[in-house]
């Protein structure tokens, strides 16, 4: 028979006081529960009790002269252990953005192992590229607490961390996706994270590292702001809020807090069904299309239609409006092209559309962190000769522009573009909106570059 004890409760919640937050000089941190009998655990070291070495047994209150997580828990005999309670003290500053403070066992991000933030001593790596643990797809359990600039807790949840990103993996400074999911308890986050946008509700955000803006010639915010300069064009962005990060405590500078491109991100934006859409990716060369959601059937059959029918026959151009946004992929690669995005085309080309009978593709807008210049050969890069090139751009083969170039065959297309190409130019991107732009993103993240 069955003879094991079973546990019937849960030891309570700890109660924290004062709760985390701006705590400028420090501060006693006083843990209690509502069980008389439980013995109260909790660590610094960003591990919750039980699994961390580091666990101590809660006598009198805590004192905090730096920044620091207490995490605690309460046990009791017979019970089952209580939930974690997980607060970051911020000490010896103000801030003038968020703050963003990752927890979770030091090995998640920093064992040789296991761990996602490391190059690591593993042999076999599926992601030959980079043959390191932060190349991998690994998810770790972590904590977030979001603090407002004034020190109000935005959210506090539990959820799955991810390294995300190509070439800035190798940095010091990593790119992460924060992921919601059930099995961590939160489904997704229920926060206006983004003051500018309606959405209060997100099942992921990205921390982007600004990617290769992250080394030389760094802005920290160049993808950010040529985004800005498109957000009245017809195209998906990512809202966009710089952050301070600090991983267990320790500082880890400014991060860009994004949304992902996700099927949740299309339900929000444009109230289509998130369980009923295609969503195809172009990246490094990778035999067209990568299906991140739904297939590529429609897609395919699309440039099939392209491949043996001449587009300068009105008639053939007209037929494929039906199957994708005109108007919107014109002022789409006007705008690429003009901020000269060499890493583009065969790379970092995202595009969906509901799988209605009329859905039509549209194009997101994403990672121009190779843009305004950054390219060999600067500004005079000739984009427009690198997205019609029949041996394909740079490094990547002749299909990544084989879209770009069927469309150039009419006429009509090319007056579009010619005429969206110097409207942009007359509006959007005139030299005096871009500098006022810069100097207000560069304003921003200006107090904490110290």
């Amino acid at each position: 028979g069955n003879d094991t004890e079973s546990f019937t409760t849960f030891a309570g919640s700890v109660f924290v006081d004062p709760p985390g937050g701006f705590h400028h000089d420090g501060t006693d941190v006083i843990l209690s529960s509502d069980e008389p009998e439980a013995r109260i655990y909790y660590t610094l070291d960003g591990a919750n009790p039980a699994d961390s070495v580091s666990m101590f047994l809660y006598t009198e209150p805590i004192s905090i002269d730096s920044t620091t997580v207490v995490k605690a828990r309460a046990y009791g005999a017979g019970l089952l252990p209580g939930p974690v309670s997980t607060h970051t003290y911020l000490v010896g500053r103000t801030f003038e953005l968020p703050v963003m403070s990752l927890s979770t066992h030091p090995d998640h991000f920093f064992d040789d192992t296991i761990g996602i933030y490391v190059k690591g001593t593993n042999n076999s790596y599926k992601k030959k590229r980079y043959n390191a643990n932060y190349g991998e797809d690994w998810e770790r359990p972590i904590h977030v607490e979001f603090f407002e600039p004034d020190g109000i807790l935005g959210f506090s949840i539990d959820a799955g961390v991810k390294i995300i990103g190509l070439a800035g993996r190798t940095y010091a400074r990593k790119g992460m996706a924060i992921l919601a999911r059930n099995k961590y308890g939160y489904s997704q986050i229920d926060y206006q994270v983004f003051p500018d946008r309606p959405i209060k509700e997100y099942t992921a955000l990205v921390l982007r590292n600004s990617g290769r803006d992250l080394v030389e010639h760094s802005t920290l915010f160049r993808d950010e702001l040529n985004q800005a300069l498109v957000a009245d064009l017809d195209v998906d962005l990512m809202a966009y809020r710089p952050v301070i990060v600090y991983i267990n405590g320790a500082y880890w500078g400014i991060h860009n807090l994004r949304e992902k491109q996700n099927e949740e991100y299309l339900a929000a934006h444009h109230g289509v069904d998130p369980n009923n859409v295609d969503i195809l990716e172009l990246y490094h060369g990778s035999p067209p299309p990568v299906v991140i959601e739904g297939d590529a059937e429609h897609y395919n059959a699309m440039i099939d239609f392209m491949n043996n029918n001449d587009l300068s026959d009105q008639a053939n151009f007209e037929y494929v409006k039906t199957q994708m946004y005109m108007d919107h992929f014109v002022a789409y690669i006007a705008a690429e092209i003009y901020l000269g995005n060499v890493d583009w085309l065969g790379n970092n080309m995202k595009f969906w559309r509901p799988r209605t009978p009329d859905g039509k593709w549209r194009w997101m807008l994403f990672d121009i962190d190779w843009g305004l210049g950054r390219a060999s050969g600067g500004v005079r890069h000739n984009t427009l000769e690198m997205a019609t090139d029949p041996n394909g751009p740079g490094r990547y083969p002749s299909w990544t522009t084989f879209l770009i170039r069927q469309l150039f065959k009419n006429q009509s297309f090319i007056n579009e573009y010619a005429n969206r190409s110097a409207d942009q130019m007359n509006s959007i991107f005139l030299p005096a909106k871009v500098e006022q732009t810069i100097n207000r993103m560069k304003s921003v993240i200006e107090p904490e570059l110290p």
